[in-house]
């Protein structure tokens, strides 16, 4: 058996008990009640509930958040603990007095300020000692040193000597103690132990116990240092001075200026030598060219044409030519009389021969004027050519000056930039020695601070260092781990929940009734798939199942009973946002649930393009409701009966572009008078609202619309949408069924649903659902 079957097929109760309804009972439905008085109460205030949302939103993907999150603390765990590895705190302890042996002074009572700062400085001066680079280079030069593996690694990378200045640490164990610990942590104990005392050693033997001589040779080393490196920054800024004056630039920014009018006169000059080259070379194409054409016109014959033309401002060739016409003339009219005579006379003889006199004379002046013609042509070609050979010269000596005046432009360019490089350099040079001049000064300055104390230092122990026992910062280290693996189990369930509530979708029912301010008519529960599969079974649990869902939908039959008894609304449209909201299963089961009651119900499939009503009813597919709206039928000899008393239906029949056409021009609401004269009940089952436009024009011809609502697939901003749609159609009453709502009352509810499944149980003994239609398939009721 068929989900679909499942739904569609009537829950049926014992014929001699139907529903009646009584006007003082239905006063105690308020407008926003569930499918128990408890349900509405519970999700209210779970709705009011801070982060009610999050918990819904999670409730809904709990399983795909736990497993990636499990997934995810495993990794980061993982990660984290490879990462995080254990440290080890080898640590020496140095004593340092706090003052020095002085030959004249003032009581120790008298200077105790005094001496406290002193102590101050000594104290930081130490501190820092331990950790300058000439002592931990003395460190490193240690041959215990050179096998540690650390050592080695930084050493391969040149960064031995920066890496011991970032791990040593130099403390004191009070503000104004004298006792100084040197510590390294590192993960291996013994390497902590040996480079510590290393440190330790090198400090003593370099700075602590040190002659005050050597301190003193270094101060002069320095002072030395220090007037060598002011003497060359003397002279090189000199040199600087006297670059920048050469080039004509008193300063840095006119010799960078100056560099750039070199460069800039540098590329026009060679812009211009470019174009001078480029028709220089078309000048050389055309002389060739016009060479050619010369050897072609000698070997030409003149044409008849350029004969004529030239010919047309000839005196003597417009007289022969006027005199041959006149002798053609005269000829062509004695030819008439010889004709008429059969005898030529002598005037026809002697113009024949004056005729072909003139004949004569005409190519003899056209031979004449070809060798003319051939000669004004290679006369205007010599021009053109001497013309040619002026221009490629003129042009040769451009290109050559050009060059040339580029190729210096381009020298003094390449001699402004060399000086401007070097001005550049012994600019950077006056700022090293500058800088080299600053650190050399504060290390004089450091230096005369040493010479004021005197070797106040021990060290204790002898290693002054053991190795580490104890790991440094293990519960830090496991509250590290354990905190990015709980951050980690968090992010996919934040990430899923965040999606979710992009999506708005509805958690209960009173975000229809409280938020979006439509009342709710009732609720149908949600029946588990595993239940689904084996409705028609005569399991206790299946039938508990099958009259829940049968009170839910008799619930909402209840409120449509009484509105239909003080408001006449009885044709009522079934619709929903968008598809796969249950719509078309909570059509059929109201229409079933008011035949059960005694009511003449007609179920009706207005889903024109995607019609299940056949399929899951067992009905011939056709004629319809797209048949009648074509006018190829009456609409009342297209209902059809269906297994259940009372119940009526009309398929949606063939659709095409046709019908929709036909839904504005009343049938409509023809068709809707002519059922509801015929029923008490007509119950529309439409398409989703918001995908296409059938629903909104036959919403307009209905009594009352119910939004078919389904909890944790619907979004209130898509019904929000479809209710404003609805009311912009002029539908005055428009309400809710949620379907998927929480199971109200629990087991406050036990002992009336047994008590109602003894009942059943004992009036139909052994009855089950069976398949009385098709198989047919609704996607929207296989969300239900």
């Amino acid at each position: 058996m068929s989900t679909n079957d499942n739904l569609a097929q009537p829950i049926e109760n014992p014929p001699e008990q139907p529903i009646t309804i009584q006007p003082s009972a239905m006063a105690m439905y308020p407008a926003s009640d569930d499918w128990s008085s408890g349900g509405a109460v519970a999700d209210s205030q779970q709705q009011s509930m801070g982060g009610a949302a999050f918990l819904h939103a999670l409730r809904r993907h709990w399983l795909l958040s736990l497993s990636l999150g499990i997934a995810c603390a495993v990794v980061a765990g993982t990660v984290i603990l490879l990462l995080q590895k254990p440290l080890y705190t080898a640590t020496a302890t140095i004593i340092l007095s706090p003052r020095e042996e002085t030959i004249m002074g003032a009581s120790a009572d008298g200077r105790q300020d005094q001496l406290q700062g002193e102590f101050d400085i000594f104290r930081e001066t130490q501190q820092n000692l331990v950790r300058h680079r000439f002592v931990l280079a003395a460190a490193l030069r240690n041959p215990k040193m050179k096998n540690l593996a650390s050592i080695q690694r930084e050493d391969a990378d040149h960064n031995a000597l920066n890496w011991l200045g970032e791990k040593i640490n130099v403390s004191f164990l009070g503000k104004s103690a004298g006792f100084m610990q040197v510590s390294m942590t590192l993960p291996d104990r013994y390497e902590a132990a040996q480079i510590v005392n290393a440190i330790v050693e090198a400090y003593s033997d370099e700075a602590a116990n040190d002659d005050l001589k050597k301190r003193r040779v270094r101060l002069g080393e320095l002072q030395k240092l220090f007037a060598e490196k002011e003497s060359d920054l003397r002279t090189k800024r000199t040199e600087l001075t006297q670059t920048r004056e050469n080039l004509g630039a008193g300063d840095e920014k006119s010799t960078s200026l100056k560099a750039q009018l070199a460069m800039q006169n540098y590329g026009d000059l060679q812009r211009q030598f470019t174009m001078m080259k480029i028709q220089r070379d078309t000048i050389q194409r055309e002389l060739k060219e016009n060479e050619a054409a010369r050897n072609a016109t000698n070997s030409l014959d003149v044409s008849e044409g350029e004969i004529t033309m030239a010919l047309q401002g000839n005196q003597e060739f417009q007289a022969l030519h006027s005199r041959q016409n006149m002798i053609e003339q005269i000829l062509k009219n004695q030819s008439n009389l010889v004709l008429s005579n059969n005898k030529p006379s002598s005037a026809s003889v002697r113009a024949r021969d004056e005729l072909d006199s003139v004949k004569s004379q005409l190519m003899q002046l056209r031979a004449q004027f070809s060798v003319g013609v051939k000669n004004a042509r290679n006369l205007d070609l010599e021009r053109k050519h001497l013309a040619l050979i002026t221009d490629q010269e003129l042009y040769v000596n451009l290109v050559g000056n050009y060059q040339n005046e580029a190729e210096k432009a381009k020298k003094e360019a390449e001699n402004i930039g060399k000086s401007f490089v070097e001005v550049q350099m012994m600019q950077a040079d006056v700022e090293n020695i500058e800088h080299l001049l600053k650190g050399v000064a504060e290390e004089r300055e450091r230096v005369k601070v040493e010479l004021r104390s005197q070797a106040r230092v021990k060290v204790l122990g002898d290693p002054p260092a053991d190795v580490p026992d104890m790991e440094t910062g293990r519960t830090m280290r496991m509250t590290i781990i354990a905190l990015g693996a709980l951050l980690a189990a968090c992010v996919p369930a934040v990430g899923i929940v965040l999606w979710d509530l992009r999506q708005q979708r509805v958690n209960a029912a009173s975000d229809i009734s409280h938020r979006l301010r439509i009342p709710v008519i009732g609720s149908v529960p949600k029946i588990p798939a595993s239940v689904m599969r084996r409705l028609g079974a005569s399991t206790r649990k299946n039938q508990m199942w099958r009259m829940r869902f049968t009170e839910s939908v008799d619930s909402v039959t209840a409120r449509l009973l009484r509105k239909a008894e003080c408001e006449q609304s009885r044709v009522v449209l079934i619709t929903s946002a968008i598809s796969g909201e249950g719509k078309t299963t909570l059509a059929t089961q109201l229409a079933m649930s008011l035949a059960r009651n005694r009511r003449r119900t007609l179920l009706i499939d207005f889903d024109l393009r995607r019609p299940t009503l056949d399929g899951a009813l067992g009905l011939a597919a056709g004629p319809g409701v797209c048949e009648a709206l074509r006018g190829q039928g009456d609409i009342l000899s297209m209902v059809q009966a269906t297994a259940t008393d009372g119940l009526s239906a009309i398929v949606a029949g063939r659709w095409d572009r046709g019908v929709l056409s036909a839904l504005t021009n009343g049938s409509v609401a023809t068709i809707v008078e002519q059922l509801r004269a015929n029923f008490e009940f007509v119950i529309i089952d439409s398409s989703p609202l918001l995908p296409i436009v059938d629903t909104r024009l036959v919403c307009q011809h209905v009594d009352a619309v119910v939004l078919s609502v389904l909890r944790d697939v619907s979004q209130g901003p898509k019904i929000q949408a479809a209710q404003e749609i609805l009311e912009a159609f002029g539908v005055r009453s428009v309400e809710a069924v949620v379907t998927g709502g929480t199971h109200h009352g629990g087991g406050k509810n036990f002992h009336y649903e047994s008590s109602a499944l003894s009942d059943a149980e004992v009036l139909a003994p052994g009855e089950e659902l069976s398949s009385t239609h098709g198989a047919g398939h609704s996607a929207e009721s296989e969300s239900v």
